[in-house]
């Protein structure tokens, strides 16, 4: 497989990790209100499984569209802007996503980037608060993996972890205020979702308080 092929392949795996754990924790919180007849029966993860290292998402995006409460609802705001940026990457680049998440290799590569970035500690036994606490490091480590995807785009390679480091960090304001433009159209569209996941963190964050 090309490199270019391959970091196409690793993006939308990515895309799809960040939209079932968007999912996971809209999932988490509402088994602790308006689901929570179904807590300790299914695990939040049960929803956004992969089969056979296949990422075959199997989004209830239906009963999360339609709870109540107002993190959750701020965190669909999120998954509808991560699926809609999944879907214009495919459109753009001619691409299936059916064809993609059988490329198993991808996935395993996109499973390492992902996992490189989200190395916190298993949230089980955690509070209600607790939970919406740690939506601002979840939120941090979306934001790095589409950065790093962005990043492979943009320097035509898959370790692109200093590249990414010095976006992120350096050019913090820039980079969340949508003012950095780059040529690479596919780095271009993540770089805008990135400025738009720190929107839906902002308002997240009014809620929280």
């Amino acid at each position: 497989m090309e490199l270019e092929d391959e970091i196409k392949g690793i993006t939308y795996h990515s895309l799809n990790f960040v939209i079932s754990r968007l999912m996971e924790e809209c999932f988490s919180l509402a088994f602790e209100g308006e689901l929570s007849d179904l807590k300790d029966l299914v695990e939040p993860d049960s929803y956004c499984e992969t089969t056979d290292h296949i990422s075959a998402l199997n989004i209830e995006l239906d009963l999360l569209d339609s709870l109540e409460n107002s993190v959750i609802k701020g965190l669909m705001v999120s998954v509808n802007r991560v699926l809609e940026c999944s879907r214009t990457f495919l459109m753009i680049n001619s691409l299936e996503g059916l064809e993609i998440i059988q490329e198993t290799d991808c996935f395993d590569l996109a499973s390492g980037l992902y996992y490189s970035y989200d190395v916190e500690e298993p949230e089980e036994g955690m509070s209600y608060k607790d939970r919406l606490y740690a939506l601002y490091s979840h939120y941090l480590i979306f934001q790095m993996v589409i950065c790093h995807c962005s990043c492979m785009f943009t320097f035509k390679k898959r370790e692109a972890y200093t590249e990414t480091d010095a976006l992120y960090f350096d050019r913090t304001d820039d980079l969340f205020e949508g003012k950095i433009e780059v040529e690479d159209k596919n780095a271009q569209l993540l770089l805008t979702l990135v400025a738009g996941l720190q929107d839906d963190i902002l308002v997240l964050g009014e809620i929280i308080g």
